[in-house]
């Protein structure tokens, strides 16, 4: 019985062997071949391409000719054919017969466009050293102006603040300073307007920055591209699409996150009494005694506390808030797109009676005209509001004086108690009746009370108001050959509303009389361009040029007045005919002017070996006769190895997306030197007199206050850049690396005069 079963148990496992031996001849019987090759759109065969199966984890790579077969199995009827830099595709199939899949690369990084001089390019055909920061870089960020948003986010840009007030220009550095004289900051080119700031612009209102380094893209912006440049695109609206409204906002509260460990009353005496210890002085009477020194710290801790004054903490304001509204309308029809925002900034300072306000409004409008034209505008309107402190200055910054204030010293004087009779001096001149007579005069220092200071600073106020903008029409004559002109101005007006009341703290900080001043700043800007662009491809080549002619002007006026002598302080009497004494009055207007040819030519193989070369010529009324016209060219060229077909049949090499070896070289100029340089001038001034004969008698006279260069002309900064892109993982991972060598020539310097000149 037990041999029975045995055998039907080994007989058992043979069947079963059996059945499954011929289920895996049945299931290879109806397996079927398919086999494939894979190109790009232009017909070139993509080796390392991987395809599988849709559903299962049968895969394949092509190989070096684009081929590949492999097994499918009844109802798996669809390919997936996948490599990086492409768009992956899913393709239908028929067993037995041959698939044919073209990939097209996918919209990447390298297909995006760059916004160059009078033009644009994709990412993919730039020669030049080139960071791009989107609008997407920066969602959900508070920033408080254009500059901020580069902080960070441009290799070689740094990017920092002139100034801790708010609404003070950033300071912009492209590769370091360019030159001694005048501004390092880089030229900004914003929808075709050159501005040498964007303090101004919303940052809700930009689209893209592209910030070119080297001298690839600045050189056809000859004599204001030294330092670099800057090109702003800001938002439009689309065609066909409905309109849109958008909102975005934040508030929030700005605080010092450190603050200086300041000396309270006592160690304050300490620290005097030692001081003169070590000098081998005389102490000083107010702590030269212990019952002195009791007196003085009654006083303090009966009018400020037993630490005395912190004046840090008095000047400084904590949780100082900041809020940013921005509403924009968008829309557009089959034949025209618009784009309009307006918003508002408002920001305390973290210091006492520091604020800036700004209101834009911002319009952008695309109209296709007809088949050929196309009209585009782009306008904003601009107010700016100010209160500032004085800063950057050791003898009369306010910061300063509050770091150098002595902790006895109350910051008020119209509340003191226990008054020892050898500080009674603090009360001297004393009005009850003014407002800025309350402070007290600082006791054991020659700076201002930095609370008064403020308070009196309060009274001034800087506004400006700018329209920016302009107009651009584009012109397709031919196929290859287009035409565009454009004009676009900037206005900016300008008002300071001065006060300086009358008043006195100490010896050190008092005004006689008081002061109102008005000065106002007039700037009329006006550009004029006209391009002709040619653009062709022939089977795998790709040829630009361009060609192009701008002026522009800027007309200046500064006016200003001022008078002493008012009844008081009061507000209402704070206006120029209101004063008596002291009238002053100044004013000069002055212009400058640049006429400009330039041109580029490009030309590119196949998307692997491209060249292009920029020419322009300037001249500048801010040189003489002789030596006003200066010629900028520069050229650049790239390799994209990554596209050569030796390396796409590196299979292991799959993951680099993209790589380019890139190298450039040009003269850039710079005139940033003031208007006239080359002349010498004479002035006069109220105290220039002389006496001819009669010593009773004085005569106006005139001295000279500069002296020109005759020969003064370009400065040059010649520049040499190599650099190597690399893309990974389709464009998931990016790098750069840059060698770079600048070298200025000419450097633009005024000298000073010297006095032993007479």
């Amino acid at each position: 019985m037990k041999e029975l079963f045995t055998n039907k148990k080994k007989l058992l496992s043979f069947m079963v062997m059996l059945l499954m031996v011929l289920c895996r001849q049945i299931a290879m019987a109806q397996d079927q071949k398919v086999t494939g090759n894979i190109t790009d759109a232009g017909g070139a065969p993509l080796p390392g391409v991987t395809v599988s199966v849709k559903g299962t984890t049968k895969a394949i790579a092509t190989d070096a000719n684009g081929n590949f077969q492999l097994q499918i199995s009844p109802g798996q009827n669809t390919l997936s054919a996948a490599m990086i830099g492409f768009t992956t595709q899913d393709v239908a199939i028929t067993p037995g017969q041959s698939v044919k899949i073209v990939l097209s690369e996918s919209v990447s990084q390298l297909k995006e466009v760059v916004v160059v001089g009078y033009g644009s390019v994709t990412k993919k055909e730039i020669t030049g050293a080139v960071s791009v920061v989107k609008a997407s870089d920066i969602d959900n960020m508070a920033v408080r102006s254009a500059a901020d948003i580069l902080q960070g986010k441009a290799s070689g840009v740094t990017v920092s603040q002139s100034s801790g007030s708010p609404g003070s220009a950033a300071v912009v550095r492209i590769r370091g300073i360019g030159s001694i004289n005048g501004s390092g900051e880089p030229l900004y080119i914003v929808d075709g307007l050159p501005q040498t700031d964007i303090n101004y612009l919303n940052p809700n209102d930009i689209e893209s920055l592209a910030v070119h380094k080297d001298a690839s893209v600045a050189a056809i912006y000859g004599s204001r591209a030294s330092n670099g440049v800057i090109i702003i695109t800001t938002k439009s609206g689309s065609k066909n699409d409905k309109v849109t409204v958008a909102y975005d906002g934040y508030m929030g509260f700005q605080s010092p996150w450190r603050r200086p460990n300041m000396l309270n009353a006592q160690e304050f005496i300490a620290y005097k009494n030692l001081a003169a210890t070590n000098a081998g002085a005389v102490k000083q009477f107010d702590f030269s005694t212990q019952t002195n020194i009791d007196s003085v710290l009654r006083f303090v801790g009966a009018t400020t506390g037993p630490d005395g004054t912190d004046w840090w903490n008095e000047i400084t304001n904590y949780n100082a808030p900041m809020q940013n509204h921005n509403i924009s309308v968008s829309g557009g029809s089959k034949s025209v797109s618009f784009l309009s925002s307006l918003a508002y900034l408002d920001q305390k300072g973290i210091i006492q009676g520091s604020d800036y306000e700004r209101i834009s409004w911002r319009n952008n409008i695309n109209a296709q005209v007809s088949k050929r034209v196309k009209l585009s505008s782009n306008f904003g309107v601009i107010y700016e509001g100010r209160h500032a402190l004085d800063e950057n200055n050791p003898f009369t910054g306010t910061i300063f004086s509050a770091m150098t204030a002595d902790p006895i010293t109350p910051v008020y004087r119209n509340n003191l108690q226990g008054l020892p009779t050898f500080l009674k001096g603090i009360n001297t001149n004393y009005e009850p009746t003014n407002p800025f007579s309350q402070y007290s005069g600082l006791l054991y220092s020659n700076k201002r009370n930095p609370v008064a200071q403020i308070e009196r600073l309060r009274q001034n106020k800087y506004e400006t108001l700018s329209l920016k903008g302009g107009i651009t029409a584009d012109v397709q004559i031919l196929k290859t050959l287009s035409f565009q002109t454009r004009a676009g101005m900037d206005l900016q007006r300008a008002l300071t509303k001065g006060f300086s009341p009358q008043y006195y703290l100490n010896s050190f900080d008092n005004a006689v009389n008081a002061t109102v001043s008005n000065n106002s700043f007039t700037s009329n800007y006006f550009v004029t361009e006209n391009t002709l662009n040619y653009d062709e491809r022939w089977d795998k080549f790709h040829v630009t040029a361009l060609g192009g002619v701008s002026a522009e002007v800027t007309n200046v006026s500064q006016f200003g007045a001022s008078i002493q002598g008012f009844v008081n302080n009061d507000p209402d009497m704070r206006v120029i005919s209101a004063g008596t004494i002291n009238p002053q009055v100044t004013g000069y207007p002055y212009s400058n002017s640049l006429q400009s040819y330039f041109g580029r030519i490009g030309f590119d193989y196949d998307g692997k070996y491209i060249i292009a070369g920029n020419i322009r010529r300037d001249g500048s009324s801010r040189f003489a006769d002789g030596y006003r016209w200066g010629t900028f060219p520069s050229v650049s060229a790239a390799w994209r190895f990554t596209e050569e077909g030796y390396f796409k049949e590196q299979q292991n090499a799959s993951w680099i997306t993209d790589g380019k070896l890139r190298a450039s070289y040009g003269l850039i100029g710079n005139q940033n030197i003031g208007n006239g340089a080359y002349l010498s001038t004479y002035g006069s001034g109220i105290y220039d007199r002389y006496e001819f004969g009669d010593e009773n008698t004085p005569y106006i006279g005139a001295g000279r206050q500069s002296t020109g260069n005759a020969v003064l002309k370009w400065e040059t900064s010649k520049q040499l850049d190599i650099g190597l892109d690399l893309s990974f993982f389709n464009n998931k991972l990016n790098f750069t690396a840059d060698y770079f060598d600048k070298k200025v020539d000419n450097m633009l310097l005024i000298v000073p005069l010297p006095s032993t000149l007479g």
